[in-house]
């Protein structure tokens, strides 16, 4: 079980909501996935990104709880892709997402639709939503969320994005 310390956090280049803002504000102006190349990518976000073997890359603690990732892959073995990720500071955990909540998932979602992406969701057993799908001529965006918090009911229903793949 990690510990707590008492020891500040230093507050984050790029808040959750400010980098989804900003995926977002990259996402309005791309036709497909090759407009999301390395030059725009580094413009949009505003960050020091690492190359790795061809790939960009930058993460950051954002609270105690949270850590976000971003990486361009432009020569994957599926294609080129894009992903922004909040991880859990220890793999396995899982805390409350109020950290990385400032902008949720139906907030995200309407402003994908109104950029004319379609949106499905991917159901798995039980009717369980397994991610969400938005398309748009050129572009797919696959959504992973999750519940803000277990308990209340009502904070476990409030959905919060934890993952946006773009390819």
């Amino acid at each position: 079980m990690p510990t707590t310390t008492a020891a500040p956090i230093d507050p984050p280049v790029r808040p959750a909501e400010d980098l989804l803002r900003r995926l977002l504000d990259l996402l309005r102006d791309s036709r497909d996935i090759a407009d999301l190349s390395r030059a725009r990518v580094r413009r949009a976000f505003e960050v020091d990104f690492e190359l790795d073997e061809g790939r960009l890359g930058f993460g950051e603690r954002l609270c105690r709880d949270w850590w976000s990732s971003i990486e361009l892959d432009p020569d994957g073995a599926l294609g080129p892709s894009f992903e922004l990720a909040f991880r859990p500071d220890c793999a396995g955990t899982f805390p409350s997402a109020a950290g990385i909540c400032g902008m949720d998932y139906d907030a995200f979602a309407a402003e994908l639709k109104a950029m004319g992406f379609e949106h499905e969701s991917l159901l798995g057993e039980n009717g369980r939503v397994v991610h969400e799908n938005f398309d748009r001529d050129g572009l797919s965006v696959i959504v992973h969320t999750r519940g803000e918090a277990d308990e209340p009911a009502g904070k476990r229903a409030h959905a919060c994005v934890m993952r946006v793949i773009v390819n």
